[in-house]
């Protein structure tokens, strides 16, 4: 499938190599802007994707959500899952925009249409919800 192995939690300086190199290939480059699963917590945008657009300005921009996925363990609701395929609103790189700037303004786009839900069946759910309220309540 093409795929470009990363080593996770780290910058992967060869992985960012690679995939520059298929971008200025032609080829198609997909990623995960957060770096993983979400599962109902916002995190914080990595500045990869970014760093691509802003190696590669020739490139176009594709941002996608998905919307509906956790709901495929609620049995016996069936899951409604969308997937929207949308160009960035304020298009590519904008003039002075660092690569962790184009991140978070890309994800915050896809966030906008694709509001945080609770993975998992009611009781997990209900779990999660609770622990990300304490966490949010706790004062730093």
């Amino acid at each position: 499938m093409g795929q470009i192995p990363i080593e996770r939690g780290k910058g992967d300086a060869s992985a960012l190599s690679t995939a520059i190199e298929r971008l200025r290939a032609g080829a198609c480059i997909g990623v995960f802007p957060e770096g993983t699963i979400s599962r109902g917590a916002v995190l914080r945008a990595r500045s990869g994707a970014g760093r691509l657009a802003l190696d590669v300005p020739e490139t176009t921009i594709v941002s996608c959500r998905v919307t509906g996925t956790v709901d495929i363990v609620r049995f016996p609701k069936r899951p409604r899952i969308t997937v929207e395929f949308f160009r960035a609103a304020g298009g590519g790189v904008v003039d002075g925009e660092d690569a962790a700037a184009l991140a978070l303004r890309l994800t915050a786009e896809i966030r906008e249409g694709a509001p945080l839900a609770q993975s998992g069946r009611r009781r997990k759910a209900a779990a999660n919800e609770a622990a990300l309220a304490e966490v949010a309540s706790a004062p730093t």
